[in-house]
């Protein structure tokens, strides 16, 4: 990956789950500057802000959040017509098929479906595919990783 960092948010209500990407993130030397976010629509907002950093990175994003869940938070990208810079990659405890159809049917905006809890070798697949620009548009990603 290139010297600079490039951005990884982490959208989850679940202390934890920051707790493993973090830990795994420094254990790793992965070179990637983890933002946590615990509620969906701060992050809606900080998009929505154009005088924030629009720099590209990934986002993984929870379903199940209090406030604003993560299918809402796709549905305002769309009705409010947020450019989101970022590669959207679903990130759940959630396995059933229902779901990882519902994420492929947001064709262009969700890049993936990936299983709680991500591993170390998926964030590296992700990072370097982001650095290297080798993501296939096209292309729906889905891994059943697991706790």
């Amino acid at each position: 990956m290139n010297q600079s960092s490039r951005p990884l948010i982490v959208v989850d209500d679940d202390s934890i789950v920051f707790m493993m990407i973090n830990r795994m993130v420094k254990k790793r030397q992965i070179n990637v500057e983890v933002t946590e976010v615990e509620c969906a629509s701060a992050l809606l907002n900080n998009l929505r802000n154009k005088n924030n950093d629009t720099s590209s990175g990934i986002i993984l994003l929870d379903l199940n959040m209090p406030n604003m869940d993560g299918w809402t938070f796709l549905e305002q990208l769309i009705n409010l017509k947020i450019d989101c810079p970022h590669k959207i990659y679903i990130h759940s405890s959630s396995d059933s098929l229902m779901d990882v159809n519902r994420a492929k049917s947001y064709e262009g905006i969700v890049n993936g479906y990936i299983t709680k809890n991500i591993s170390p070798e998926t964030l590296l697949m992700l990072l370097e595919a982001y650095e290297s620009n080798s993501f296939n548009p096209n292309q729906f990603i889905y891994l059943k990783e697991g706790w």
